[in-house]
């Protein structure tokens, strides 16, 4: 075996022993919310509460703040990157808004389009706020 795979292997260990494991269901006490678990598209795939996106608030919309996304730090920058589920149907005009509220200019998609025989994403022109954006996703295999 390479030396650099044993040595990764070495450090996914130690850090994943440092967290205990999987995150204790409290760290994703908002995602699990009866407003919000219709608008994940996995049970088991949930943001923390600490690094989770949250869109503004609509006045008087429980759980409107909430998309099933979350901050990434990267190199020297926090919040430099934003992970999220493909939307889904519920989901979709929840998407459009958080990629205007945190002007995201660039999407790439690391997942296949099909999963279990049904279309996993959908690409398409939305009006948002008098602008049309287009999502041009990159597909990495």
């Amino acid at each position: 075996m390479h030396i650099g795979i044993i040595k990764m292997e070495e450090e996914f260990s130690r850090l994943n022993k440092g967290r205990g494991g999987a995150a204790p269901p409290s760290k994703h006490g908002i995602a699990a919310q009866s407003c919000n678990k219709h608008k994940n598209r996995y049970a088991n795939v949930l943001p923390f509460d600490d690094t989770r996106v949250k869109l503004n608030m609509a006045p008087g919309v429980e759980g409107s703040d909430y998309i099933n996304a979350s901050y990434i730090d990267g190199y020297m920058l926090t919040k430099a990157f934003i992970a999220t589920q493909a939307p889904i149907p519920d989901t979709f005009n929840d998407y459009w808004r958080m990629v205007w509220e945190q002007e995201c200019c660039t999407m790439v998609m690391l997942s296949n389009e099909m999963e279990g025989g049904k279309v996993k994403y959908e690409t398409k022109l939305k009006y948002v706020n008098r602008l049309y954006l287009f999502c041009f996703m990159v597909i990495i295999y």
